[in-house]
């Protein structure tokens, strides 16, 4: 059973630590890949390791469309098993309602500025997303597979807690959750959800996420 994160020591020693079991951590790392890959297609942005998301991920978003392009490789990549393709230049989905909330417009009221104020942070502010989504899933992918304890320091604590914010916003964006009553719709999906119901174990894995996230941002608070 999961828990959610404390700080431990202080100084050079001072760490955060939680409790995730294998699965937990496989699908975590998973949805941090899959975000990663949906703003990355080509893999030519910050670290990939090429490893594979796994099954239990597939199973839980299949009927959310794969977390974006059904037509892309589960491994974040499109090289397969070998990894990314540093020669690929597939271009991402702008219009995609989920790349739009993880790169939102500078401002919508002026259509000109919002161009010019995209062309000039899209493509930095894009590859640090990539950079902290990669890196906090190959960080989890380094616990040895049978343990349960999960500890960061500071620098990858602080990393982490800005890629969970963009996979919840991805989430959330499949999801259709916009407003409070939606999040009051999606809590009744997920307190009764059925055996085949993907919506519902979306929803559940939401508000993991929102919770790990919220244990982990009370940790880092002074």
């Amino acid at each position: 059973m999961a828990r959610g994160f404390r700080r431990r020591g202080r100084g050079r020693s001072l760490a955060y630590a939680a409790s995730l079991d294998p699965f937990e951590r496989h699908l975590l790392a998973g949805l941090l890949r899959q975000v990663a890959t949906l703003l990355d297609p080509g893999g030519t942005l910050g670290a990939a390791t090429g490893m594979p998301v796994g099954d239990e991920f597939d199973g839980i978003v299949a009927g959310l469309g794969d977390l974006g392009r059904a037509d892309l490789p589960r491994d974040g990549s499109l090289a397969g098993a070998g990894g990314p393709d540093p020669g690929a230049h597939t271009a991402y989905d702008a219009d995609d309602p989920a790349v739009q909330r993880l790169l939102p417009s500078g401002n919508r009221a002026d259509e000109e500025a919002a161009v010019e104020f995209r062309r000039l942070t899209e493509a930095s502010l894009r590859e640090r997303k990539v950079t902290n989504l990669r890196t906090s899933a190959d960080v989890l992918d380094a616990v040895p597979e049978q343990d349960e304890a999960l500890s960061l320091g500071p620098d990858e604590a602080l990393t982490l807690l800005v890629a969970l914010t963009d996979v919840r916003l991805v989430l959330a964006s499949r999801l259709g959750l916009e407003t409070d009553e939606d999040a009051e719709r999606l809590h009744r999906v997920a307190a009764d959800p059925g055996p085949d119901d993907a919506t519902a174990q979306a929803a559940a894995i939401y508000d993991f996420l929102t919770w790990l996230q919220e244990t982990l941002a009370g940790c880092l608070r002074p």
